[in-house]
């Protein structure tokens, strides 16, 4: 299964975040992104949910919570799937081990 209009939504999510949501309805990177997520989501349930969520951003009046649940369902699936080579905006860092590191310092 191509990934890749998965990931590029990701990536409009999150720049989407950094940008603010005042104008999210004029984002046509977004909406093509949006749209471009169709034949994952008629192979997954989960990709479905997420293109709906994503799709209701454009009439959502106050969007900001919305969008927050859409890019928490995109890092929850995407921790799931096989993370391309070629996607240079996905960083594989566990988190785990320093906070194992950090615990183990302050108790001793």
């Amino acid at each position: 299964m191509n990934t890749t209009p998965f990931y590029e939504l990701h990536d409009r999510l999150y720049d989407r975040a950094s940008a603010g949501c005042a104008s999210i309805a004029e984002d046509f990177r977004l909406k093509r992104a949006v749209e471009n997520m169709a034949p994952l989501a008629e192979a997954n349930k989960t990709f479905a949910r997420l293109r709906d969520m994503c799709a209701k951003l454009f009439t959502e009046p106050e969007p900001a919570l919305l969008l927050a649940d859409c890019i928490a369902l995109a890092v929850v699936q995407g921790s799931f799937q096989d993370v391309p080579e070629s996607h240079p905006s996905t960083l594989e860092y566990d988190v785990r081990e320093p906070l194992k590191t950090d615990l183990k310092s302050e108790n001793g």
